[in-house]
């Protein structure tokens, strides 16, 4: 089987298509690799994965060096999860200040679905600055969701 790059991660990304339990521990012993874009499609193929191991490697991810590594990561614990326990929280809250707006708009939205309060005052501040995310709607629904909740 090829190693490369692009290869390693076309294979990530197609078992996070294909949704089968049974690839959770080969991208979780990738989820190191050397290569960002091989990373990439581990944190990928890890959405919406709910066992112990998927989660715990997005969070690792979310902490990656490349911010769409951290994006991928950030957006699976956000919004691709219920579950909820402090390591998810502390990584999300981790995110809070990231350079990359769409890293810092998953980090705000999943502590604001989760009812945390870490995320009122970064999320104030990304909507009064207009923070450039990709996606203005996940700011939208962070505020909902801190506003209903309370």
């Amino acid at each position: 089987m090829s190693r490369t790059p692009v290869v390693l991660s076309s294979i990530a990304v197609a078992f996070g298509h294909i949704g089968d339990e049974r690839g959770v521990e080969p991208l979780v012993r990738m989820r190191a690799h050397a290569d960002a874009r091989v990373r990439d499609g581990v944190a990928f193929g890890l959405l919406g994965r709910d066992e112990p191991a998927a989660l715990e490697a997005l969070i690792e991810l979310s902490g990656d060096a490349d911010a769409q590594v951290r994006d991928w990561a950030s957006f699976g614990l956000a919004r691709r999860t219920t579950r909820d326990f402090p390591r998810l929280r502390a990584a999300l809250a981790a995110r809070l200040d990231d350079d990359d707006p769409d890293v810092r708009a998953e980090a705000i939205h999943g502590l604001a679905v989760r009812g945390d309060v870490r995320a009122l005052e970064p999320l104030l501040q990304a909507l009064e600055t207009r923070l450039p995310v990709s996606d203005r709607n996940v700011l939208e629904e962070a505020l909902h969701a801190l506003v209903t909740r309370r």
